[in-house]
């Protein structure tokens, strides 16, 4: 583009010393090379401005396939994990509701032979589930309290979950879907 400027340039100042020098014929050429030089000029910058236009789709198109391939891979992810879920959570949830219930269970003979030591006017040393399942260091106490298992499949759920899905109205039936 410098090159056709520079030769609009050079027609124009040629144009403007015939107009005071020149022939009518002469200014007529001088106007025809700077006509010829302002399409070139035009054509370049139609050009460009269709280039850019093209490069613009061309990033766009390029930006939403990769946005529908993140999409179609966030979808197959969340497939796969679902159906993970659906065959492995259910009998793994049931598994660990069943070691939440021993420990509850255990927790509450030890609250009932505590009751009844202390009643008795006995000293009682015996450390529930919670503490003995210290996590760095830390005791969280009654154990059982601190885990929660979402309802799925036949599975109704455990503690803080099965609460919040039951007082949503939902039924475990609802849980199989």
């Amino acid at each position: 583009m410098p090159a056709a400027v520079r030769a609009l340039d050079e027609a124009n100042a040629v144009r403007a010393r015939l107009l005071l020098e020149g022939i009518d014929r002469e200014v007529l050429a001088a106007e025809a090379k700077a006509d010829a030089a302002r399409i070139k000029i035009d054509r370049i910058s139609a050009a460009a401005a269709e280039l850019r236009s093209r490069l613009a789709e061309a990033e766009e198109r390029e930006e939403n396939q990769r946005i529908d391939a993140l999409i179609r891979q966030a979808d197959a992810a969340a497939e796969e994990a679902a159906k993970l879920l659906r065959t492995r959570y259910e009998p793994a949830a049931r598994e660990v509701a069943s070691l939440l219930d021993k420990a509850e269970q255990a927790d509450t003979l030890l609250r009932e032979a505590r009751a009844a030591a202390l009643a008795a006017g006995r000293s009682f040393a015996v450390r529930d589930v919670g503490e003995r399942l210290t996590v760095a260091g830390r005791v969280f106490v009654p154990f059982a309290d601190t885990v929660s298992l979402r309802p799925v499949g036949g599975f109704p759920g455990w503690g803080r979950a099965r609460e919040l899905f039951e007082r949503a109205g939902f039924s475990s039936e609802l849980a199989k879907r």
